[in-house]
């Protein structure tokens, strides 16, 4: 495979088209598209909490891995005293 999609089942509905609508919330004769309920202040809330699980994320794995380097020991720190 090539990484690529890959069809696993098919839903045959007869429809000729995808059953999605769009659902405006409050939306308006001037306003089609509709308004947000999120306020651009919970959103810059929410993307910050999302960096920090991000930035929490990146640390687990750069410093839960094993540590294989030593730097600046000789080779008698390994030797039997």
């Amino acid at each position: 495979e090539d990484g690529g999609w890959v069809v696993i089942d098919r839903d045959v509905h007869n429809l000729g088209v995808v059953p999605v609508i769009r659902m405006a919330n409050r939306q308006r004769t001037a306003d089609r598209v509709g308004k947000s309920e999120i306020s651009p202040e919970v959103m810059s809330i929410t993307d910050a909490a999302c960096r920090r699980l991000m930035g929490m994320e990146v640390a687990s794995e750069f410093y839960g891995a094993p540590q294989r380097y030593i730097l600046g020991a000789s080779e008698s720190a390994f030797q039997d005293a």
